[in-house]
């Protein structure tokens, strides 16, 4: 009989302090958008190319993360099957996932962005912007379910912030011997 063995939690550790380093970058752009309109050099597709890559940083620290807790008894990462499809596509068929939305600002300014012309927030994308179901992967397929069912139309900032939580509660800081 084989004696349990002790859960080295440095590796973990250092991963999430990436995902927390990736995560504070991220709102610091997000931070950087706030408020601007989309016609002061800004367009709602630069926005969101600036945003979905740290989104990404983030989730693939996150998947890490996910991976490694496999090790850890009790664990199931059957939360995590959305935020895993949504970095999976964005490596591996460069999908955006990103969709920028735009709120109103007084005084209105209509322009060729209509009238919503303000940076609001950045949300994860629909269905109708994924790639078509039937040229998934048979082993995607629950994971885009996730994704649809937990993400889609969501705001990305709420779901990074709920990861990042979720790992601070359950990676035990590293001992810094």
């Amino acid at each position: 009989m084989t004696q349990p063995t002790e859960v080295d939690y440095v590796p973990a550790a250092r991963a999430l302090r990436l995902l927390q380093r990736a995560h504070d970058r991220w709102r610091e752009d997000l931070a950087a958008f706030d408020g601007k309109r989309f016609e002061d050099g800004l367009t709602r597709e630069e926005a969101g190319l600036l945003l979905h890559g740290g989104a990404v940083e983030a989730l693939v620290r996150v998947r890490g993360l996910s991976d490694w807790c496999d090790t850890m008894p009790g664990y199931s990462a059957r939360h995590m099957a959305g935020s895993r499809y949504a970095v999976n596509r964005s490596i591996r068929q460069l999908v955006d996932f990103t969709e920028v939305a735009g709120a109103m600002r007084f005084p209105l300014r209509p322009g060729k962005s209509g009238i919503f012309t303000t940076f609001a927030e950045v949300r994860w994308a629909e269905e109708q912007f994924l790639p078509p179901e039937d040229s998934e992967l048979r082993g995607q397929l629950p994971l885009r379910r996730a994704y649809l069912e937990h993400l889609a139309g969501q705001n990305i900032a709420g779901t990074l912030k709920s990861l990042r939580t979720w790992f601070e509660e359950r990676v035990p800081a590293a001992d810094p011997r």
